[in-house]
């Protein structure tokens, strides 16, 4: 199912970041997992799907969100 996100750009509202690693929910209340400071907290970001799990999707930040 969560093979259909690979490839796209999802935001992510970021809820939290440690080690390096911050994950946050997409709008279809998608996990996500992704490279990211703790200034990130709180946002909603911009993600690029690279990896696709059978609980969670992972990406890497592509810019900022319009919000």
């Amino acid at each position: 199912k969560n093979k259909k996100y690979l490839g796209k750009e999802i935001e992510v509202l970021v809820d939290g970041c440690e080690k390096g690693k911050c994950r946050g929910m997409s709008r279809e209340y998608k996990k996500v997992v992704f490279a990211g400071a703790k200034s990130l907290i709180g946002q909603i970001i911009n993600v690029k799907i690279n990896k696709a799990r059978e609980w969670e999707l992972e990406g890497g930040r592509k810019n900022k969100s319009r919000f």
